[in-house]
């Protein structure tokens, strides 16, 4: 299976925590969406890069984990830099739900994800 089939299936499992976490922090904790896909989007950055450290990767050293965490939430925290406005303007202005809008906001961005942390962050290091 290729790197890319699998960060994709990674990628579903995180739709569905980031939803849950979003659903859960709206209808549960009384947070506004905006602010709660800020934290949804902290659950499924964790849950994400584990999930793509051991299975989607697979690097071979165990050095550099931390530094492939950091450049991991830092990509996934600049796109939500990106997504928060679009957030915002699908469900504020066009009155999509706020789920709908997240999954739209997250679907968007995962092409650049892939891109990026496929050719960043676990790019095969020259011997």
């Amino acid at each position: 299976m290729s790197r890319g089939v699998r960060f994709g299936t990674v990628g579903i499992s995180g739709l569905l925590v980031n939803q849950s976490a979003l659903w859960s922090l709206v209808a549960l904790g009384d947070i506004n969406y905006l602010v709660a896909a800020i934290v949804a989007t902290q659950c499924s950055t964790a849950w994400n890069f584990a999930l793509v450290e051991v299975w989607a990767f697979r690097p071979r050293r165990l050095d550099g984990l931390w530094r492939r965490f950091a450049q991991f939430v830092v990509l996934n925290n600049g796109a939500l830099l990106m997504r928060i406005p679009l957030l915002a303007l699908l469900t504020g202005v066009f009155g999509i739900h706020y789920l709908l809008s997240n999954l739209i906001t997250l679907v968007v961005l995962f092409v650049c994800r892939f891109a990026l942390s496929d050719g960043l962050i676990w790019r095969e290091e020259v011997a």
